[in-house]
């Protein structure tokens, strides 16, 4: 019976240890749709670099919103886009990464008119903006390639919020 057991036991971990490293490959980038990648090039280094990036802002009292956004972005494109509904009066911050193939990112956020309320076109390696709206409503965050060596690069960014 114990003999059973263990064999169990060693399946059951062979079996979670395959389904990580399958996990992993589809984070990683090594069968990335694209052959041009960098080998290991990857959503899993945006998730790293702004994991990096937002250690400290939970010392100034930020909390993480919703789900990080991470985007297959193309050198020419123009970025990806995602709207969040924030409240007035609140202070958001939103910091964006890219992955090791990727030179420069930048990024903006745009209010329901389409004018832009803040930027970060410098060549800073985790572009930040800040904003607190005056009023709730609908706000567009914007990510893009400023500079890439490949043609695609793995581009995203993580919103927070910031506890008064």
């Amino acid at each position: 019976m114990k003999r059973l057991g263990l064999a169990l036991a060693m399946t059951l971990a062979l079996s979670v240890t395959a389904a990580m490293g399958q996990t992993l490959e589809l984070l990683g980038g090594d069968d990335a749709p694209f052959p041009q990648f960098t080998r290991n090039a990857g959503p899993r280094d945006v998730l790293s670099a702004l994991d990096r990036a937002g250690r400290s802002l939970v010392a100034w009292r930020y909390v993480s919103l919703d789900e990080d956004v991470i985007a297959l972005l193309g050198r020419d494109d123009h970025g990806h886009r995602e709207t969040f509904s924030l409240d007035g009066g609140r202070e958001y911050l939103f910091q964006a990464a890219c992955d090791r193939s990727c030179a420069d990112v930048d990024l903006e956020m745009v209010d329901a008119s389409g004018a832009v309320v803040a930027n970060d076109a410098s060549e800073a390696e985790w572009p930040v903006v800040t904003y607190r709206p005056a009023a709730a409503g609908r706000f567009t965050v914007r990510v893009w390639l400023k500079r890439c060596v490949q043609d695609y690069c793995y581009a995203g960014f993580r919103g927070y919020g910031r506890l008064d």
